[in-house]
């Protein structure tokens, strides 16, 4: 689940995300469509928890993501 996150890159200036929610309900197929720079790439790297949203909450059954473990996250 993603709750209204933003990220911005360096000082680029233009935010790449702002204030994105997302369910990704379990057992579902998911499709992320959208044209080039709409911020795809950033949202699933915000869900894997390799970016880290600058505001909003990220999390994975219902506990944060910085508090999962890496390798939990991966199995």
């Amino acid at each position: 689940t993603a709750r209204d996150v933003h990220h911005t890159y360096g000082d680029r200036g233009r935010p790449a995300l702002e204030g994105v929610s997302l369910d990704v309900p379990a057992g579902r197929l998911t499709a992320l469509l959208g044209p080039n720079g709409a911020g795809k790439s950033t949202l699933l790297a915000l869900l894997l928890g390799t970016v880290a949203p600058q505001r909003g909450r990220v999390t994975f059954a219902g506990a944060p993501l910085a508090d999962w473990p890496r390798a939990a996250l991966a199995r």
